[in-house]
């Protein structure tokens, strides 16, 4: 009787560590599938747009993410505030995404609506437009990357299980998604809209020598009005706007000087105010 029981405690304490094993492994797997899915979307990421890229160059690696708050959805985890620090005097704080999976409907209307060859393939321009239809915003560099990596036969076009692969390779990361700020350790900082991992909307660029940028911005580059001015000291307590300076994906067009007689100017200086005021309080709640 007592060697039966022996036995059957042995075969228990098997069955359990084989379990606690099977567990260890099937985590494991996971971790691994998740440093896959960085290292691929990061084949696809314009380091120049890219904040989690910024805050990777910055931190030598990939940078810690501290979540403060989660939004819960219907089945899942949709909107987080939290940090991604690089170094003590490097983070960004503020809306976080998690990229959410885009069903099969969607990918094939898409990718139908804006290819060639009778919904065989796309080219570059195709790629671009479907990414940015179902929410996926890549500026040329990154539909390049995504083309040339997928381009087997080299003609310049991908077919659609590449396009879905593209899609599905973020899914389940976190994201800088709606409004945060990102601060430097040279005192230049960034606050407003971001757009899954890029600036993009309406947003503050404060550079190291106390000069702005505020308003439009897309896809990770100044885009549309927006006014340029300096502050009065390096405590930057006031502001001095200059010029009212429109922007085309980057490159600066053309510049009317700013005056606080003309009433639209000081209507559009007020409302780009607000909203960067609102974006550094989002921040603030995240750190």
């Amino acid at each position: 009787e007592k060697e039966r029981a022996k036995s059957q405690d042995a075969l228990a304490r098997s069955q359990k560590e084989r379990h606690e094993w099977e567990g260890s492994r099937e985590q494991a797997v996971r971790e691994q599938a998740e440093v896959d899915a960085i290292a691929m979307t990061r084949k696809f990421t314009d380091p120049r747009v890219s904040v989690k890229e910024r805050m990777r160059s910055f931190g030598g690696g990939e940078a810690p993410h501290f979540l403060a708050h989660a939004c819960i959805g219907k089945a899942v985890v949709e909107t987080t505030l939290g940090e991604i620090a690089a170094t003590a005097d490097v983070c960004y704080a503020g809306d976080l995404r998690i990229v959410e999976q885009i069903s099969t409907e969607e990918m094939t209307a898409a990718f139908e609506k804006h290819s060639l060859d009778n919904g065989e393939s796309m080219d570059l321009g195709g790629v671009i437009r479907a990414m940015h239809e179902v929410g996926r915003q890549i500026n040329d560099e990154e539909g390049s990357r995504l083309v040339r990596y997928f381009d087997v036969n080299g003609n310049g076009r991908i077919q659609y299980a590449e396009f879905e692969f593209g899609l599905n390779n973020m899914v389940g990361t976190a994201m800088p998604h709606g409004l945060g700020q990102e601060i430097f350790a040279d005192g230049s900082q960034y606050g407003g809209e971001f757009y899954m991992d890029k600036r993009s909307g309406i947003g503050m660029y404060i550079t190291a020598t106390h000069h702005f940028y505020m308003g439009h911005w897309s896809v990770g580059v100044r885009n549309g009005k927006g006014i340029e001015g300096r502050f009065s000291s390096s405590k930057r307590d006031a502001m001095l706007p200059a010029a009212i300076v429109t922007y085309q994906r980057g490159i600066r067009g053309k510049i009317v000087r700013f005056t606080t007689g003309n009433p639209a100017h000081v209507v559009v200086y007020r409302d780009y105010l607000l909203q960067c005021a609102t974006a550094r309080k989002r921040a603030s709640r995240a750190r």
